[in-house]
């Protein structure tokens, strides 16, 4: 600080992090107070960046409205946790994460085993649903390594569109598809 003319001073959270948030674009608009258990979304546009701009691709358009995002789980690591007794006792299983409105639109319910599928691919897990996540958003996060995420991205697409519906088990298909009826049991 001194070789830059500052004098050296203590800082509290409250300037730091008011100082980001004019600083980071992502952080414009956030405040303390706005951080959650689960951290925090902003509606705030980005301003551009001064300098040469390249437009980015067009944005994909969702065939059911919801879009993937992806990130980290607050509890888990990938490789450096998955492997932990303890830690694998709080976030064990992978899962998929979407608001209550658009879990109750779609028939689903906290805990159902779901399938999400892109143009890509597919994977299945089972359904957190969140009051204050926002509408639209699916969330999945990268951290478990058996999910296979990136079946479901295409390179340079992200948020990604995304259908998600019920996942129906094998027996559940067949029956549906006619397959295994015999006298006395229609299917």
């Amino acid at each position: 600080a001194v070789l830059r003319g500052h004098a050296l001073r203590p800082s509290i959270q409250g300037e730091v992090f008011g100082e980001i948030a004019r600083l980071v674009p992502a952080y414009q608009g956030l405040t303390q107070d706005g951080f959650g258990p689960d951290g925090a979304f902003t509606k705030a546009a980005l301003a551009p960046p001064a300098g040469e701009f390249f437009a980015p691709p067009p944005a994909p358009i969702a065939a059911g409205g919801l879009m993937l995002i992806t990130g980290n789980c607050l509890f888990h690591n990938g490789y450096l946790s998955e492997r932990s007794d303890i830690l694998s006792t709080v976030a064990d299983d992978p899962y998929v994460e979407m608001s209550a409105p658009d879990a109750a639109q779609l028939g689903l319910a906290d805990g159902d085993q779901v399938v999400v599928r892109s143009a890509q691919g597919e994977l299945t897990a089972k359904l957190k649903v969140n009051k204050r996540f926002p509408n639209g958003l699916v969330f999945v996060p990268e951290n478990y390594r058996s999910m296979r995420l990136n079946s479901l991205l295409r390179r340079g697409e992200y948020p990604c569109p995304v259908e998600v519906e019920m996942a129906h088990a094998a027996f559940e298909i067949a029956t549906l598809a006619g397959v295994g009826a015999w006298p006395g049991n229609p299917g």
